[in-house]
């Protein structure tokens, strides 16, 4: 899950670069997590504010430490952005799924997870059970501890695969989702309308829905390094011209690419 930091009282005008709001910190998994885990990650809130959550067809293992308590949660994949508040002292944990992993649990599809989440303390799965009555326990966040749970996930067969889900996601990724799913799936040994319900149940996502995100992430990737005007970066993700590439944005991420660029300026 992509984060976009968005302030609630602070202008752009007043905002300090040197002022740390929510520090983050990412570490690749070793060797062996990492078909299941794309990256690692730690944050603790400085100060209040709100989150803009992007869309992403990565689900997430998050843990969380707060008033309300501790606990681990499975959020996303998400189609479209989120605002949340987070309030300072909070702290998160959490591991971002490999788009196409899908944690395999009883009474749980991808598809009701998509725009959602659910707490570990609902699902009946005894590695994550164990995690959370261990997790109580630290005093601070550990993420060897949530390593040791993706292992047992793997091992025990709640974290599933599918080759020919993977490789319509490593094209399409090859090319920032600038591409059809026509072209994509054209030499796929299943028609169409099977794959797209195999991959539904992977990654809660269609195809189509699938590339737009691919884009859209291409996109604000170079909104943040200012590589280009947004009638270029339209242009080079395949969009017919800039209102069609805006509207489309606005309807994922929830504000124009400009407005988008002013509140990555506030990073």
């Amino acid at each position: 899950m992509q984060i976009i930091w968005r302030l609630e009282s602070i202008s752009a005008r007043e905002y300090s670069l040197d002022m740390p709001l929510l520090p983050y910190y990412e570490s690749i998994p070793e060797l062996q997590l990492a078909p299941w885990i794309e990256v690692l990650w730690q944050s603790e809130v400085v100060q209040s504010g709100v989150l803009r959550l992007l869309p992403s067809a990565n689900a997430q293992l998050l843990t969380y430490s707060n008033a309300r308590g501790t606990g681990l949660a499975i959020v996303g994949p998400m189609s479209r952005f989120q605002l949340t508040n987070v309030r300072a002292g909070n702290v998160f944990m959490g591991a971002r799924l490999t788009i196409g992993t899908r944690i395999a649990l009883e009474g749980l599809t991808v598809s009701e997870m998509k725009d959602s989440r659910v707490f570990g303390s609902a699902l009946d799965c005894p590695p994550i059970q164990k995690f959370e009555a261990a997790f109580a326990r630290l005093d601070s966040p550990d993420i060897t501890l949530l390593k040791t749970l993706i292992s047992e996930l793997a091992e025990q067969r709640y974290l599933r695969r599918d080759q020919l889900v993977d490789r319509f996601i490593v094209q399409a990724l090859a090319v920032d989702g600038a591409s059809t799913v026509e072209s994509l799936t054209a030499t796929l040994p299943i028609s169409s309308r099977q794959f797209r319900r195999r991959f539904e149940v992977q990654t809660g996502f269609t195809p189509k829905l699938f590339l737009k995100v691919c884009r859209q992430q291409a996109a604000i990737k170079q909104l943040k390094q200012s590589a280009g005007t947004i009638a270029t970066i339209a242009s080079a993700y395949g969009y017919s011209d800039q209102a069609h590439f805006s509207n489309e944005f606005r309807k994922l991420i929830g504000v124009t690419p400009l407005m988008l660029d002013d509140e990555l300026t506030l990073q």
